[in-house]
């Protein structure tokens, strides 16, 4: 190789190795705020200790909310390495992720409703609006087409089962039984997460729970139910 390829590739060596810094620091400029190495180590801290605490079926039994509020506890998990940015098959926490899709599909029942039989002592909604918002979310990132098809029926039938508890606007822990402040943003999450997914939400369910929040609203804007 003569003088000239030598100083070449050393040249590109270096603009390579130069861009390189660039772009890292680039990408430390672009954090967030708050988002400092110390955030960052705790972020996943926590998602250590959620993959640890995780059981082979994928909930999170070992604790009094885990057992009684097991497709509540479990989706909201799910969320959180969601969140993290994994997916069923990418990242660190895949296998995590998809060990709670596959609980939370289990538990889907015909009826549409997603929990497990003593869900919050027979009060369903919490699980039903976590479990749908988890399988929504999670739905455009599975590659498995025989997956897909098995969500895009639980989340179908979850969201007319949504739609049939409704009641003055919102729900409550039962289906159709009342209406509650929390259990209502629980559903709307739901919902709003299952249309991003490219489902249909009936509009009048939607505007029929806008109208029940704004019930609910005082004149200094906070909300009471």
């Amino acid at each position: 190789m003569g003088s000239r390829g030598y100083r070449f590739i050393v040249s590109l060596c270096l603009i390579v190795t130069l861009s390189l810094s660039t772009c890292v620091r680039g990408a430390e400029e672009l954090l967030p705020k708050y988002i400092t190495p110390q955030a960052q180590k705790a972020i996943k801290n926590g998602l250590d200790f959620l993959a640890k605490a995780q059981s082979p079926d994928g909930n999170f039994p070992n604790s009094s909310d885990g057992a009684d509020y097991a497709v509540t506890m479990t989706s909201l998990a799910g969320m959180a390495f969601l969140a993290n940015g994994n997916t069923p098959n990418r990242g660190p926490y895949a296998d995590n992720v998809k060990r709670v899709e596959s609980f939370v599909m289990q538990n889907a029942n015909p009826n549409g409703l997603i929990c497990t039989p003593n869900e919050f002592n027979g009060k369903s909604m919490y699980g039903h609006g976590f479990g749908l918002l988890f399988l929504s979310s999670v739905y455009g990132m599975e590659t498995d087409e025989k997956v897909r098809d098995r969500l895009k029926t639980i989340i179908t039938n979850g969201i007319d089962l949504t739609c049939k508890a409704q009641y003055n606007g919102g729900w409550t822990y039962t289906p159709g039984g009342g209406d509650e402040g929390s259990v209502t943003i629980t559903q709307m999450q739901a919902l709003r997460a299952a249309q991003n997914a490219g489902f249909s939400v009936p509009k009048g369910t939607v505007e029929e729970a806008t109208r029940y929040l704004e019930r609910c609203q005082n004149p200094d804007g906070g909300i009471i139910y």
